[in-house]
């Protein structure tokens, strides 16, 4: 199940010759030696370049190479099991549904990794790969579907990212809110953009002729992965502090979060309702 991207130091520039032309990769990645598998009787090794070192990534010591993938994520309640970071969510889902294994870090605010505060600004999710890092949750799933391309997910496509784009934010605002005299027009816009998401919806079975369907349509992809962590956040934290209901009238809505919360990539790396109310309680100062 696991795809090794470099081995040999010719394919280890390549595909850093690759990198440069699609993403951003420093300069001391590509000056760097070969990385070096170093163990120190803990059970535990350590990746670190020969030259300039940067990310020492704690990674498992069962025998896989040093180019396996690893995951940083926000950690949840008790500091070790995986938070509510929908961002990071995301990363996971892109990375069950193409079946790739990788090593997975849930960190506390005050446990991270030195060389992610120094060189990233502690930025979540964070993922090492062949001896570079990346951040920011769409280029890290821009790089899992460049470098990994096989099983294909569906590619994003203009019209659901139209209307799914300004869901978070309006959740987020209305979640966050506290003053009981704004929640009315905040409720209000976050219902407008379930309704772009439904009309969206709507206009997809009307091309395909079937309610059977994901964003993007009839294949689960990269917008699915993107939209789920965040609808999960809505149908958990949004009932709970706001006893907030998706309008009656988002029929192909309600359909998609069926089929999508039932996707294994979803199932297989949901957190519970509890971390979700615990990050939203935080965001939301206690109240």
């Amino acid at each position: 199940r696991w795809a090794a991207l470099a081995g040999a130091p010719e394919r280890r520039l390549a595909a850093l010759e690759a990198k440069k032309g699609k993403f951003k990769v420093s300069d001391w990645a590509t000056s760097a030696g070969d990385s070096v598998v170093v163990g120190d009787g803990s059970g535990k090794t350590e990746i670190q370049a020969r030259e300039q070192p940067r990310v020492q990534a704690a990674v498992s010591s069962s025998a896989k190479p040093v180019q396996q993938l690893h995951l940083f994520v926000k950690a949840g309640p008790d500091g070790e099991s995986v938070g509510d970071c929908p961002f990071a969510h995301s990363v996971r889902m892109v990375l069950e549904a193409k079946g790739l294994e990788y090593v997975l870090s849930p960190c506390a605010p005050d446990g991270k990794p030195q060389w992610l505060v120094d060189g990233y600004d502690g930025k979540m999710p964070c993922l090492v790969h062949d001896g570079e890092a990346y951040t920011e949750s769409s280029h890290i799933v821009d790089y899992l579907n460049f470098f990994f391309q096989e099983p294909k997910l569906a590619a994003p496509m203009a019209a659901a990212q139209e209307a799914t784009s300004q869901f978070f934010p309006a959740l987020a605002k209305y979640l966050k809110n506290t003053d009981e005299s704004a929640d009315p027009d905040l409720r209000e816009a976050l219902e407008t953009e379930l309704t772009k998401i439904d009309m969206h919806l709507q206009d997809l079975q009307a091309q395909h002729d079937t309610e059977d369907l994901f964003i993007a349509g009839p294949t689960f992809g990269i917008s699915d992965c993107a939209l789920a962590p965040k609808l999960y956040h809505m149908d958990v934290a949004a009932k709970h502090f706001k006893n907030f209901q998706i309008p009656t009238e988002c029929t192909a809505l309600e359909k998609y979060l069926a089929k999508v919360f039932a996707h294994p990539a979803f199932a297989k790396t949901q957190y519970p309702e509890d971390v979700v109310l615990w990050g939203w309680g935080n965001a939301r100062g206690g109240v």
